[in-house]
């Protein structure tokens, strides 16, 4: 048998790249969107109107939980239990509605802020503004301007100035020097239901103009 000669090239070859390291990066920023009142029959859970085309899309490329479910089925406590990771049963609460949580509560947000963590949010219903308590541990923490307080309803249309906001809020000088996360919690869904004029004319009743709400919203 005949010994097997490796080929001498001319020249030096580049070394070969290390393969990436396993798992996601070190540094990420994240971007939290929340949508009040946002049922789950949504068209990617097979509901027949297209009332949400951009969630839609994302949901094909995105991990989607279909068996989610709510820690409450307010939205001021429901949000005390994301931000600290706790049941709404657990955490301190008094004031508006038993929905007021003192400096005492820790949530998340405090704990990026002392990392170093650039930390911002955005909100359009007057609750978020100082009722809540959710201010603790945002360096930015903004609202749509010329909201109306109403104690039984909510008649304002605030997604377009909450999207500008958002976008505002993002687009700020230097912000991606470190890593951010970045809250916006928007509300159209919620109550009243409106018919907009440039949405699809689903109907007359609460499930219709429901739909053009969440159309919107998508938007």
């Amino acid at each position: 048998s005949l010994p097997i000669r490796t080929p001498q090239l001319s020249g030096t070859a580049e070394p070969a790249a290390p393969p990436p390291p396993e798992g996601p990066p070190g540094k990420l920023n994240v971007l939290l969107l929340s949508i009040d009142s946002l049922r789950a029959d949504m068209p990617w859970a097979g509901y027949p109107r297209d009332i949400a085309p951009n969630l839609t899309a994302f949901e094909k490329k995105a991990v989607s939980y279909t068996r989610a479910y709510s820690v409450s089925c307010y939205t001021a406590m429901t949000f005390g239990g994301v931000l600290s990771g706790k049941y709404p049963s657990e955490i301190e609460r008094s004031g508006y509605f038993f929905s007021a949580y003192p400096d005492p509560v820790v949530f998340f947000p405090e704990l990026l802020q002392k990392a170093g963590v650039r930390t911002m949010a955005g909100h359009a219903h007057f609750y978020f503004e100082k009722k809540a308590g959710f201010q603790q541990g945002f360096d930015v923490y903004k609202m749509v301007p010329g909201i109306q307080v109403d104690h039984k309803t909510d008649n304002s249309i605030t997604s377009p100035e909450h999207a500008k906001l958002a976008m505002e809020l993002l687009s700020e000088k230097g912000l991606g020097d470190k890593p951010f996360f970045a809250w916006f919690h928007f509300m159209d869904p919620h109550d009243v239901y409106h018919q907009h004029e440039d949405t699809k004319k689903w109907g007359k009743k609460s499930r219709d103009k429901y739909d053009s709400e969440v159309e919107l919203t998508d938007r």
